[in-house]
């Protein structure tokens, strides 16, 4: 008997050692598995508790360095808890805090920012679009969902915001366009707008926990452009709205989610 106890207690203190030491890399198969393959982490160190590695979003391949610590009591609730930072020697921001479930989530302090290319390529966004310029950044203080209802705000810019046009040598200035959300019941609702650019925006954008997605917008060219720019733009908007009696293009677009 006491043999048995011995080679028990042997047993687990070695799967407590493998499980400590686990390898970060197994951070990326967990998250490869879950994205389809949109979302990779390269260069992987450290342990799955604690590791580094480069956030990289695919098809385009454009990196974030991340460092993460994973808690282990709330995995005994089928909880992922823990933090996630950037490269101490690239950003100054404080890291953002997680909680998720398998029907709820919670984040705190969430910055991040990427190409918007990056983005629109990874989303399966049409063609037209996925050559776009400029950064995109998410930020919120606190954002969750529990039992289907969302709660918090975020807000997100679109910095530098561009898309190609009807020529090369035609491209769309956008400005710096941004989109304010919040939690509103079992929707995500946004409000739409620009500063800058060649093209006044305005708009809504309403998101539902099953990956459904309803943009409403009004474009039209910047009062001031240039006449044959003006034109120009105004081709470009006919190829993805309808135009209105102002002047200006209204553009319709959904997603039916899962």
């Amino acid at each position: 008997m006491r043999a048995w106890l011995v080679v028990a207690a042997g047993a687990l203190l070695l799967l407590t050692a493998v499980a400590v030491e686990a390898p970060a890399v197994l951070v990326d198969r967990q998250l490869d598995a879950l994205t389809g393959g949109r979302l990779r982490i390269a260069d992987a160190a450290g342990t799955l508790w604690n590791g580094s590695g480069a956030l990289v979003l695919l098809p385009n391949g454009a990196r974030i360095p991340v460092l993460w610590h994973l808690d282990a009591l709330p995995l005994l609730r089928s909880r992922l808890s823990g933090t996630l930072g950037h490269d101490p020697t690239q950003s100054a921001e404080s890291p953002s805090t997680f909680d998720v479930g398998a029907d709820d989530f919670a984040v705190r302090g969430l910055a991040v920012a990427l190409p918007a290319e990056a983005l629109l390529r990874a989303s399966d966004a049409p063609a037209i679009v996925t050559g776009a310029g400029g950064m995109v950044e998410l930020r919120s203080n606190a954002f969750a969902m529990h039992r289907g209802v969302f709660e918090g705000n975020f807000v997100v810019r679109w910095q530098d915001a561009s898309l190609p046009g009807p020529r090369p040598e035609v491209r769309l200035a956008l400005g710096d366009v941004r989109l304010d959300g919040a939690g509103s019941g079992g929707e995500i609702k946004g409000l739409l707008s620009n500063a800058g650019g060649d093209i006044e925006i305005s708009g809504t954008l309403t998101l539902v926990g099953t990956g459904a997605a309803r943009l409403e917008a009004r474009l039209k060219p910047r009062a001031g452009v240039d006449a044959e720019r003006s034109k120009a733009i105004q081709a470009a908007l006919s190829m993805i709205g309808a135009a209105d009696d102002s002047g200006g293009f209204r553009v319709a677009w959904q997603a039916s989610g899962r």
